[in-house]
């Protein structure tokens, strides 16, 4: 009897990229950064005070997100900014890492990946000495720029980017100057995908009757572990390695090494669908609150491609990245 085996290795890999640095020299008087740009000017001195959003807390994050995710949140209510029902805010200063004045609203971090942004009735504040009535509270954001995200600290640099907000609290009361300095630790999480190879049984070239039949059906199961919590998608997608085509969906080029003629490996979901190589899919059984790992399963066989099928053995393999939002 003719027969033939196969070995199907597959590569599996998690994105991983890398990003921007940040940081930032902090100036302390009051005077000298307003002096930067147009300000109001007030007959008194104003008075300063500061906060730190997101207050040194740790915040885990996947490895990478479309630009402008938002990853975490804090935020102050007008009493808690001007003791009273709204604010008027007369001009927003805003600095990059390194002290570096910027026109905003994205501020960079010393943290790679990630960017500070202030929103003042919804929306983001760019620098500016433009009048706001501010009714709602000020919003602290951390966002994603697109770029891989490095974990690393926020604000524990001798020079981090920051913000300056100055309040106009009446006649009666100096201006109020509202220093903003973003504190956090960024720890990063990303799904793990480990190698594996699957060997499907040996079976007879007498099996397949024709173009497109198959044989020596395998299942598997591609694990993806430790997937990080807190994120609104995770997903995954196939890309088989080799850039011969077949014109059979969910089918591998052959590998080197492969001896048989006229026959790929097909792969395909449990109920028999070829696979759609080069596109994302969603993990649907994630579980963004808890994160974990996770399992999807599929299968393998023996495609004939060819008018006739040689004996000999046959390989393919394909890689699993990792995608997040």
């Amino acid at each position: 009897m003719n027969c033939f085996s196969s070995v199907l290795g597959r590569t599996l890999l998690a994105i991983a990229q890398d990003v921007h640095k940040r940081c930032a020299t902090i100036g302390l008087v009051a005077a000298a950064l307003l002096a930067g740009m147009s300000s109001p000017v007030f007959a008194v001195n104003p008075d300063t005070t500061s906060y730190p959003p997101f207050s040194s807390r740790t915040i885990t994050t996947a490895t990478q997100y479309p630009a402008g995710t938002v990853l975490a949140t804090d935020s102050l209510t007008p009493t808690q900014l001007c003791n009273a029902s709204s604010c008027t805010l007369v001009a927003m200063q805003l600095y990059n890492r390194d002290s570096y004045y910027t026109g905003g609203p994205n501020l960079a971090t010393e943290v790679q990946g990630i960017a500070f942004r202030i929103l003042a009735n919804g929306k983001p504040l760019p620098s500016s000495s433009t009048t706001i009535t501010l009714t709602t509270s000020l919003v602290f954001q951390l966002i994603a720029t697109g770029d891989p995200i490095i974990a690393g600290q926020i604000g524990a640099s001798s020079s981090p980017s920051y913000a300056v907000t100055t309040l106009d609290r009446g006649a009666s009361l100096p201006a109020l100057v509202w220093y903003f300095f973003p504190k956090a630790t960024i720890k990063t999480q990303s799904c793990s995908v480990p190698n594996q190879t699957i060997t499907l049984p040996s079976v007879s070239s007498g099996n397949f009757s024709g173009l497109g039949t198959t044989s020596g059906a395998q299942n598997f199961s591609i694990t993806l572990q430790n997937c990080p919590a807190g994120v609104s998608r995770v997903g995954y997608s196939l890309t088989p390695v080799g850039s011969e085509t077949t014109g059979y969906a969910g089918t591998l080029p052959l590998g080197s090494g492969s001896t048989a003629t006229g026959v790929r490996i097909r792969v395909t979901d449990t109920n028999g669908t070829p696979v759609t190589f080069n596109t994302s899919n969603k993990l649907t059984a994630y579980n963004p609150a808890t994160g974990g790992s996770y399992s999807v399963s599929f299968q393998a066989s023996y495609i004939q491609t060819g008018a006739s099928v040689k004996p000999g053995s046959v390989s393919g393999s394909m890689q699993v990245l990792v995608d997040y939002q």
